[in-house]
């Protein structure tokens, strides 16, 4: 398997380690932040993906290419990467999760940080092999650290930002690396996200992006592109490219239904170095109070 680096929060054996760790031969190798550093060590030496379609929206990509269109484009599309039953699982217990009270609410939305520990019974969504391979082929690399971001979102949708903490050109430091933008947004990705969106998507609450902006401080898209997607694709992007949730609607628009019903996920994946630890770290103490990581009621 990969190479894990998975923040603990102050717990110090969770079942996500347990299960999703320990299981698969994995090795502390340090500290990052206040959590503990692991390592997945894959099995043989292949390391070869799967054969199923990767697409940079309607685009074909073999897999020995993602990597090079994630470093030009800043995102791609995986296709039919969960099964129907592993959809509807999930769909099922996020659901459950955020009908029982836990979770932060944010603009009339529900979102579980740390949702790898605090959402009973859904760590295996962030291990899962398609996800962790996504995050690897896009990398370009045998070995990925889990920086600790394992987010649960329902009906919750963002406007244009990046997800390298960097708010504007000119920012001294940018962001998470906490490097000038000059050094950040140049060369492939340091740090890769990946999505997965339970239901299909539409204009209304499809992920939107702007291809190459990843390469760029400028929060205002140049070229702003949907990302469609059925349930059970999986999509991946450089944390510096610009994004956007779904749009909102109109408090009586007939759309609101689609944005209410908007269930994903995302985990956050990248190389094996200092400064993917560096983002571990700020993104941790970035999040604040300790009781957002709860899952008790907020």
């Amino acid at each position: 398997m990969a190479a894990l680096s998975q923040p603990m929060h102050g717990i110090a054996a969770s079942s996500w380690i347990r299960r999703h760790l320990f299981a698969h031969r994995a090795s502390a190798i340090g500290m990052c932040g206040e959590g503990y550093l692991f390592r997945f060590h894959r099995s043989g030496p292949n390391t070869s993906v799967s054969s199923r379609e990767f697409s940079l929206t309607t685009t074909g990509v073999h897999p020995a290419e993602l990597a090079a269109r994630v470093a030009t484009e800043g995102w791609a599309i995986a296709r039919q990467r969960l099964d129907a039953d592993e959809v509807h699982t999930a769909r099922i217990l996020i659901a459950t999760h955020f009908q029982a009270g836990h979770g932060v609410s944010l603009q009339g939305a529900k979102v579980q940080p740390a949702a790898a520990h605090f959402v009973p019974g859904l760590s295996w969504l962030y291990a899962h092999p398609q996800v962790v391979d996504l995050a690897r082929s896009a990398l370009g690399v045998r070995e990925v650290i889990f920086t600790g971001h394992s987010d649960a979102h329902h009906g919750f949708t963002q406007g244009w930002h990046k997800d390298s903490g960097s708010q504007a050109q000119g920012d001294p430091l940018s962001g998470y690396f906490g490097e000038s933008p000059e050094s950040l947004f140049q060369g492939p990705p340091e740090v890769v996200k990946v999505g997965i969106y339970l239901q299909e998507s539409t204009s209304i609450n499809c992920l939107r992006v702007d291809p190459g902006s990843h390469l760029r401080p400028e929060l205002e898209p140049v070229h702003p592109t949907e990302a469609l997607m059925d349930a059970g694709d999986l999509v991946v992007f450089d944390v510096r490219i610009t994004h956007a949730g779904a749009m909102v609607p109109g408090r009586d628009s007939s759309d609101a239904d689609a944005l209410h019903e908007r269930i994903s996920a995302f985990v956050t994946f990248g190389r094996d170095t200092q400064r993917t630890r560096n983002f571990a770290r700020a993104t941790w103490l970035a999040k604040g109070s300790r009781s957002a990581f709860t899952g008790r009621p907020q």
